[in-house]
């Protein structure tokens, strides 16, 4: 039931109550004329009991947000992306500042989206995005907001050039040379693991001699465990990341020989700054500047370029699933794309 309350300049202010886990919650507003806030009392009280959660309502989205990962995401996700998840509750309150979850529409979020892009690439946005509007999905869910209109919401940012770029095969065998002729230094032959296995980072660093297997001449990595520098976890990112992937036996004795750490790994993490490290080489070769991870790239692309299916690539890389890795398509190496080119000139001119 509401009540109201006279204030001291004539105003007048209403109470309406209801029960939020197990304890009672009231909410006020002020109001110059009673009838006003007889109505909006009224009003409230008939969406409370058509079931919607007005108590959520009235919280700020960002403290929403942090409630949702806590208590809800955190038993969904694994440890990393629930990590990513809490990560994101800064920017939610700087994005969303003193709004509530009452004030979520299409339009109000469309244009934070929109401000936020024109400092951010488009794929930052899209990421973003998405984890809002699963929380925003799940305040309709519970009848804090009346309508889904999460698919209406588009993420728009700004072009950024590629720092994962696939070399070219010319690239790559530079590359590869001047790693064999520096095999003394460790890094380079983390490099090479790289080029040859297409292995993430973090499976390369969560690499122990037992999954370095000889099988009748077959030299295979198995990849069991990947390290991140945000998570303790050693889980691999998706079921598809456990695999063996067969590499050269001249990279597999080098790595094979690399005295293991103290902690049991072949690899040192150095801070997990793999890609800085990667930087001078590339500089001092005149090579185009890319990432640990473009090296994963350049290993997908070169097996396109030389015919190898795309079902093998894709269980290679320990893809969920084949789309993810159609993407690669699109970045053929140069030389192959160009001997395409010239094979189409010639199919027209035979006609």
């Amino acid at each position: 039931m509401a009540s109201f309350v006279k204030t001291e300049n004539g105003n007048v202010r209403a109470f309406v109550y209801m029960v939020k886990h197990g304890r009672v919650a009231r909410i006020s507003k002020t109001f110059k004329r009673k009838k006003d806030a007889e109505d909006w009392a009224f009003t409230f009280e008939v969406a409370r009991n058509s079931g919607q959660d007005l108590f959520t309502r009235q919280s700020k989205f960002s403290e929403f947000y942090d409630w949702w990962v806590r208590n809800v995401k955190r038993q969904d996700v694994k440890e990393s992306t629930y990590v990513h998840y809490r990560q994101y509750g800064k920017r939610v309150a700087t994005m969303f500042g003193g709004y509530k979850v009452s004030d979520m529409n299409h339009a109000l979020v469309q244009q934070l989206f929109d401000e936020y892009g024109e400092t951010h690439s488009q794929k930052t946005v899209h990421e973003f995005a998405t984890v809002v509007k699963a929380c925003i999905k799940y305040a309709v869910g519970i009848g804090a907001i009346q309508v889904d209109w999460t698919h209406l919401i588009k993420a728009h940012g700004t072009l950024v050039k590629k720092r994962n770029l696939a070399l070219s095969i010319t690239e790559m065998k530079k590359l590869r040379e001047y790693c064999f002729e520096h095999a003394d230094e460790e890094f380079c032959l983390f490099i090479l693991l790289a080029l040859e296995s297409g292995l993430r980072r973090g499976e390369i660093l969560g690499l122990t001699p037992d999954n370095l297997r000889e099988d009748d001449g077959d030299y295979l990595v198995q990849v069991r465990h990947s390290k991140s520098p945000h998570v303790k976890s050693l889980s691999l990112k998706t079921k598809q990341a456990r695999r063996d992937v067969s590499i050269g036996g001249k990279v597999f004795k080098m790595v094979k020989a690399i005295p293991v750490k103290q902690d049991g790994y072949i690899f040192a993490e150095d801070g997990f700054h793999q890609s800085e490290m990667l930087k001078p080489i590339l500089e001092e070769l005149d090579l185009p500047a890319t990432t640990i991870h473009g090296l994963r790239d350049t290993n997908a692309s070169f097996l396109f370029s030389q015919g190898i299916d795309i079902v093998s690539v894709s269980q290679r890389l320990g893809h969920a699933n084949i789309n993810i890795t159609q993407q690669y398509y699109i970045q053929l190496m140069p030389e192959k794309k160009h001997a395409q080119d010239g094979r189409v000139r010639e199919l027209f001119d035979l006609l």
